[in-house]
């Protein structure tokens, strides 16, 4: 770039101190979720491949299905579907985040990267059984049924999941959630 290393430094800190790169584990630079705010309107490939899946898993589930992604140490979600033949559902809104330790979104995204070994059980749990299921977390009185987005080895750092009321049939959910992780990665492939 002709670019001296430490003005390519500086300017990489600042991009991160607005979220507008994130680094991932291996230390690459990627687009950060500060983006989805200039964007105004433009949808990230991630997020276009995922909102028919959504809306989709939304109708079959009778529950709002979300799209979620690792920035640093939280989840955020950057997409969201409601049902439209449900009378009453909760549901998330865009932009909200939390720790990726808490709630099935965020646990589902550290499953899908590669095992560290302070972890909690229930990302193992979640890696093993290719999703993750919480209840109450990250909020009080809900039920969240997440599973990491994998394209063959490639890390996406993102879950997509439903969240529900508690009652529901948790293993018909996962299999619809599970489904729904796989085609957006189809789609993306």
């Amino acid at each position: 770039m002709g670019t001296h290393r430490t003005n390519l430094d500086r300017l990489l800190v600042t991009l991160r101190q607005h979220r507008l790169v994130c680094r991932d584990p291996d230390g690459r630079y990627l687009p950060g979720t500060g983006l989805l705010g200039l964007a105004n309107g433009l949808a990230p490939d991630l997020r276009s491949a995922a909102a028919p899946v959504l809306a989709g898993l939304a109708a079959a589930t009778g529950s709002s299905a979300f799209l979620a992604i690792a920035d640093g140490d939280d989840a955020v979600i950057v997409s969201v579907a409601s049902p439209r033949e449900s009378p009453c559902y909760v549901a998330y809104r865009v932009g909200l985040r939390h720790p990726l330790m808490r709630g099935a979104s965020g646990i589902a995204i550290l499953a899908g990267r590669p095992a560290l070994p302070d972890e909690r059980p229930e990302v193992a749990a979640a890696r093993e059984a290719g999703y993750a299921l919480t209840l109450s977390e990250p909020e009080a009185g809900v039920v969240e049924v997440a599973a990491p987005v994998r394209i063959g080895e490639r890390l996406v750092d993102a879950s997509v999941g439903v969240v529900t009321l508690p009652g529901r049939d948790t293993a018909a959910l996962a299999r619809h959630v599970m489904a729904a992780a796989q085609a957006i990665a189809d789609v993306l492939c």
